[in-house]
């Protein structure tokens, strides 16, 4: 399989979800089919995949460019965004401002 070469337009990132296995308070695994519905208003992981150029709808650079980058890992709101498949693969397209942050490892000296 070749690999897949993204370029979303204006402030568009496409991420890949970071799948883990759903389970219940009280341990059971929930099937796929029913996952959205044991949501409420929670954030997803996924990998940044590729990034716009940042631009808003009037062709100017609103913040001087995109947060994001290409690897960083980051939670996302679950609700927000365009899920789509290519190639047997499920990516999604979302609006940068949807993210709500990077997912990092603290520094040894970083309060949490």
């Amino acid at each position: 399989m070749k690999k897949i070469k993204f370029m979303p337009i204006s402030s568009k990132v496409i991420l890949k979800k970071i799948e883990k296995e759903e389970f219940t308070e009280g341990g059971i695994v929930v099937p796929e089919n029913l996952r959205d519905s044991y949501r409420k208003n929670e954030a997803s992981v996924a990998k940044v995949l590729a990034v716009g150029p940042g631009l808003d709808e009037f062709r100017r650079f609103p913040n001087g460019g995109m947060d994001s980058r290409v690897g960083d890992i980051v939670l996302y709101s679950s609700y927000e965004g365009l899920t789509f498949k290519l190639e047997g693969q499920e990516f999604l397209s979302i609006s940068e401002k949807f993210i709500i942050a990077k997912v990092g490892e603290a520094e040894d000296d970083m309060e949490p």
